[in-house]
C-alpha cells in the first residue's frame, strides 16, 4: 500500500516468485502467462471472463518480471496486475484467483489455437526488433539478467515455443504432458 492519491483507483500488483521453477522450465512460466485469461475457467468461458474483467476493471495483465540483484543474479516473478476502483478490489482478487487456479487447461483445441497464435506473434515481435533481440541474445552468454530474459521472451523462448507448438500439433500424447507441465508450473 502506498499513501499516494489515486482518485479512488487501486493499482494492484501480485507477484509470485519464480525461484522454485527450475531454470530449464522458465519458458513454461512465460507460456503460462500467455495462456491464462484466454482459456475457459471453472466459472467463465474465456469470452465471458474477458467481458467480466473489462466491465469491472481497467484490465488485468499477467507478465513475467525480472529484477537484477546487486550480486549479479536475478530474481524472476510471475506478476498479475489489475487496475480497479477501490470498491472492486475484491473482484480483482477473485478474478485473478479464478484465472490462476481454475483455468481449464485440458481444452486441447483452445490450447492449440493459443499456441499457434502465440508462436506467430512472438516471431513477428522478434523480427520487428531484431537488433535488440540480437543484443540480448549475445548478452545472455555472460549476464544473468539477459539470460533470464532470453528464456522468457527472446530467441531461446521462441525456439521453445516453436518446439512445443509443433509437438502439440503432431503428437496427441504430448498434449496431456504439456497440460500437466503448465499445472505443475502454476503450482510452484
Amino acid at each position: 500500500h502506498t499513501p499516494m492519491f489515486t482518485s479512488g483507483i487501486g493499482y494492484l500488483r501480485i507477484q509470485f516468485g519464480a525461484g522454485r521453477v527450475p531454470q530449464e522450465d522458465l519458458g513454461y512460466v512465460s507460456l503460462l502467462k500467455s495462456v491464462l485469461g484466454y482459456m475457459d475457467t471453472e466459472h467463465y468461458t474465456y469470452q465471458d471472463l474477458n467481458s467480466e474483467i473489462y466491465l469491472n476493471s481497467g484490465g488485468i495483465d499477467l507478465s513475467v518480471a525480472t529484477y537484477p540483484l546487486r550480486d549479479g543474479s536475478v530474481k524472476g516473478y510471475f506478476t498479475a496486475r489489475a487496475k480497479v476502483l477501490y470498491s472492486k478490489l475484491g473482484f480483482a482478487f477473485s478474478i485473478i484467483r479464478e484465472m490462476l487456479l481454475n483455468s481449464r487447461l485440458e481444452d486441447e483445441k483452445r490450447l492449440g489455437e493459443i499456441l499457434d497464435e502465440l508462436c506467430s506473434q512472438t516471431r513477428i515481435k522478434l523480427e520487428g526488433s531484431f537488433h535488440s533481440v540480437a543484443v540480448n541474445r549475445a548478452c545472455s552468454y555472460f549476464d544473468a539478467y539477459s539470460a533470464f530474459n532470453e528464456q522468457i521472451g527472446g530467441i531461446q523462448y521462441y525456439q521453445f515455443l516453436e518446439n512445443i507448438t509443433k509437438r502439440y500439433r503432431e503428437e496427441p500424447s504430448y498434449r496431456g504432458e504439456l497440460q500437466s507441465k503448465l499445472r505443475e508450473t502454476a503450482g510452484r
